[in-house]
C-alpha cells in the first residue's frame, strides 16, 4: 500500500497533482477570465483527484493539463437541465477521438456513454471523470468550483477511443 499524503491521496498521486499545478502556473494556462489562475488550479486539481494514478500515469503533463484546460473551457457555461456534449474525431495524425461532457451528476452517465462509444464500432482507450461541484450565476455562467457547498455536483466525462468509419458515425 502507496503512503497516503496530508491530503488523504498516495503521495505519488499528491505529487502529480503540484507537478500539473506548477505547470498550470508556469504555462499561460492561466487566463481570463482569471487573471490569478486560482480557479483554474482548483478545477485542475478536482479534475484528476478522483482518476487513478496508473491512467494518468498514460498521459503527459503537458497532455494532462491541456485536456483539463479544454474540458474547463466547454464547462464555462451550462444552464441547469443542460447536457453539453462534443465529439471530435482524431486529427490529422492523432490516434483517437474523444467525447466529453458535462451535465448535471446522475447516475449512470458513464456507462451510457461507454455503452454508445461501443455501439458505433469502437473501444474506449483512456477516460477520466471526474465529479465537481460547480456554482453558477442565473445565466449558467461558472463562478465557483469545489467545496461542499459551491453548487450542485457536474459530471464531466471525457472518454478516448479509437476513431469511428465515418464523419457520420462521430456524429
Amino acid at each position: 500500500m502507496q503512503p497516503l499524503s496530508e491530503s488523504g491521496l498516495d503521495v505519488a498521486h499528491e505529487q502529480l497533482l503540484q507537478r500539473l499545478d506548477a505547470a498550470a502556473m508556469s504555462s499561460g494556462a492561466l487566463t481570463d477570465p482569471d487573471p490569478d489562475g486560482d480557479a483554474f488550479r482548483r478545477f485542475l486539481r478536482a479534475y484528476y483527484e478522483t482518476a487513478t494514478p496508473e491512467s494518468l500515469a498514460l498521459r503527459d503533463d503537458v497532455t494532462l493539463l491541456a485536456i483539463a484546460r479544454q474540458h474547463r473551457a466547454l464547462a464555462l457555461r451550462r444552464q441547469p437541465d443542460e447536457i453539453i456534449v462534443r465529439v471530435t474525431p482524431p486529427a490529422l495524425g492523432e490516434r483517437r477521438a474523444v467525447v466529453e461532457t458535462v451535465a448535471r451528476d446522475q447516475p449512470f452517465l458513464v456507462d451510457t456513454l461507454s455503452i454508445a462509444v461501443r455501439a458505433a464500432g469502437s473501444a474506449i482507450d483512456w477516460s477520466v471523470h471526474p465529479v465537481i461541484r460547480l456554482s453558477r450565476d442565473a445565466d449558467g455562467v461558472l463562478t465557483g468550483i469545489g467545496g461542499d457547498d459551491a453548487g450542485a455536483a457536474e459530471s464531466l466525462i471525457r472518454l478516448e477511443f479509437e476513431p469511428l468509419a465515418s464523419a457520420e458515425a462521430h456524429a
